[in-house]
């Protein structure tokens, strides 16, 4: 297989193959990837034992190992600035449950907005940060579990080029040494369910909403704001909304690493 090019936006948005969607190209790449850490030009975050990790048969026919525990949250610029109490839920979850996990303030956003968005970043830039986030991982001996669906699929095809691009490893490797972090590339890249956030959690709200109509079928008050007669409407509105602010407020200021409480003048 030939060496994946360097793509321009232009050019990524002309030609789909650039985006390596078969499975023989994936498998392909998995088994470049193995080699390169036998040289020694990357150096891959393997999922070991020490990460009691969980086999998954995947949609290519092949095994994944997914890390159940001592995952480096990657979180997400959007879910985290757009969904009060999103982060908090996710560790509330894993602290309840016992999980080992480690939320690590050293991090930067994906980027890929930029670049999908807007076409203000390249893959230059996509690459490093993506390798700086995973050396971040490695280094605390946590495996990254990424929180979003549009850093995944960035991850995904910045990884694709990595791996099958010797001119673009070596961009990225000069910028990486300015900052004293190595290339590290993961084995497997982790995320979220895309079921349990893109389909049930989803279908539960639209129900939910479905059945507002059959509690409050009266028009009374209607368009109205705080309309008397629908105080017990309002009185849950404002309820809700409270939560939604005190847990924003909690969540920016009052939370430390490992979602430990903090108190904002202490230092």
């Amino acid at each position: 297989m030939s060496e994946a090019p360097l793509f321009d936006r232009a050019k990524f948005a002309g030609d789909a193959k650039l985006t390596y969607g078969t499975v023989d190209e994936y498998l392909h790449m998995l088994e470049t990837m193995e080699r390169l850490d036998e040289k020694g030009d990357l150096l891959m975050h393997r999922v070991d034992a020490s990460y009691a990790p969980t086999p998954v048969s995947t949609l290519s026919g092949r095994t994944k190992a997914i890390p159940t525990i001592d995952l480096w949250q990657h979180k997400s610029c959007g879910q985290c600035g757009h969904i009060p109490g999103y982060v908090t839920a996710l560790y509330w979850i894993m602290s309840e449950l016992g999980v080992p996990y480690v939320d690590d303030t050293n991090q930067t956003s994906c980027t890929a907005w930029n670049y999908y968005g807007s076409g203000t970043s390249n893959p230059v830039a996509l690459a490093s940060v993506f390798v700086r986030n995973m050396h971040s991982a490695w280094e605390k001996d946590a495996y990254p579990l990424i929180h979003c669906g549009t850093s995944y699929g960035d991850y995904k095809e910045v990884r694709m080029l990595l791996v099958m691009n010797e001119t673009l490893r070596e961009q990225v490797r000069a910028i990486l040494k300015k900052i004293g972090r190595d290339l590290v590339v993961p084995q497997e890249l982790v995320h979220y369910s895309a079921f349990i956030g893109g389909v049930l959690v989803p279908t539960i709200i639209v129900l939910m909403l479905s059945v507002v109509p059959f509690l409050d079928p009266t028009p009374r008050g209607v368009g109205v704001w705080f309309a008397p007669e629908r105080r017990t409407a309002n009185w849950i509105f404002g309820v809700l909304a409270g939560i939604a602010v005190l847990l924003t407020i909690i969540g920016t200021w009052f939370r430390g690493p490992n979602w430990s409480w903090i108190w904002p003048w202490a230092g």
